[in-house]
């Protein structure tokens, strides 16, 4: 269960993060039931100037990794942290894949092997 305490506590620790790397923290809650909690945090950099966008990535890694060892669970991965959790479950995933699309032909070389 989750309680005031541990939201304070992320907070604190995102904005932090996010200071850090000299964005302006974004974040909202969505509270689902007294066990569930999303927390959605923001990056707004400008993607044409590369200085920022590896700023941002690097604050981004942080921050997932951040949340990562505070007990946070990711309900969805991006792209950037896929290919890690992919290599717990391969064996898995490939059983479905082979079932679901024999060709290969549903986004081929992306989210499963």
């Amino acid at each position: 269960p989750f309680d005031g305490e541990m939201i304070a506590r992320i907070i604190q620790g995102v904005e932090a993060i996010v200071f850090r790397y000299q964005f302006e923290p974004i974040l909202s809650f969505v509270v689902l039931n007294d066990r569930y909690i999303k927390v959605f945090q923001q990056l707004l950099f400008d993607r044409e100037n590369p200085v920022e966008d590896q700023t941002a990535l690097a604050c981004h890694q942080d921050v997932f990794e951040y949340l990562e060892a505070a007990g946070c669970s990711h309900a969805r991965l991006d792209i950037l942290h896929m290919e890690r959790e992919m290599l717990v479950s391969t064996t898995l995933n490939d059983k479905i894949k082979s079932a679901l699309d024999p060709d290969g032909t549903i986004a081929p070389g992306r989210y499963f092997t």
